[in-house]
């Protein structure tokens, strides 16, 4: 990184990226941080943690929101695995904040509109999550999460034009209580977009319908 940092600052004079690239590294590094900080029970890195770490796994059909620019009306099937741990540096009210990371598939169908051909895709994705969890003596209640991902698609569509997107969610639901079976069930938007590397980058905006297992 010190290297670079001085590679940039000598270019600087010449074409003045150098503030905006450093931000760009800057970014990107926090967000490894966080990544691994979140990773770390998976791996057993994380000391004493590890026995708290708590994973799901996830099912979600899932519609497009034409909103900001969308007109690709998709729908399809979600399917995710989560793990999370509470993170005691974080708090919101008292209560600490449950950083994780999940992993997901999804499967989409669309376009058939302007005389367009239908399609489908398969997609991958990475999301990293902080999860607010409001609960009760009954270990029920209601959470709150956002999260920010990347995501794989097997082909680009009219909203999409890149097969590599970033992907920033935020979402809300109810906690059960249970330890197994049906852990949690909520809302999540999801966003899906290109960050304007490539345009027109219409981005799509999907609604989840998600209920999370507890393993």
């Amino acid at each position: 990184m010190q290297k670079l940092t001085k590679w940039l600052r000598e270019i600087e004079p010449k074409n003045g990226i150098f503030i905006p690239i450093m931000l760009g590294l800057k970014a990107v590094r926090n967000i490894t941080c966080q990544l691994l900080l979140c990773v770390a029970p998976t791996m057993g890195l994380a000391d004493g943690t590890y026995n708290k770490a708590r994973q799901t796994w996830s099912v979600a059909p899932f519609t497009s929101i034409l909103i900001f620019g969308s007109r690709d009306a998709r729908s399809g099937i979600y399917f995710s695995y989560q793990t999370q741990r509470p993170e005691k540096r974080f708090t919101v009210l008292g209560h600490r904040l449950d950083l994780g990371l999940e992993y997901g598939i999804a499967y989409s169908y669309g376009g058939g509109w302007d005389n367009r051909p239908h399609d489908q895709t398969v997609s991958y994705s990475i999301l990293a999550l902080a999860k607010y969890e409001n609960l009760g003596p009954s270990g029920k209640g209601i959470y709150y999460e956002v999260g920010f991902g990347l995501n794989y698609a097997s082909k680009v569509t009219f909203d999409l034009d890149s097969n590599f997107n970033s992907t920033p969610t935020f979402g809300f639901g109810w906690v059960s209580g249970k330890q197994s079976g049906v852990r949690s069930i909520g809302l999540r938007y999801y966003h899906i977009s290109n960050a304007g590397t490539n345009r027109p980058n219409q981005g799509q905006n999907q609604l989840m319908i998600l209920t999370s297992f507890a393993l």
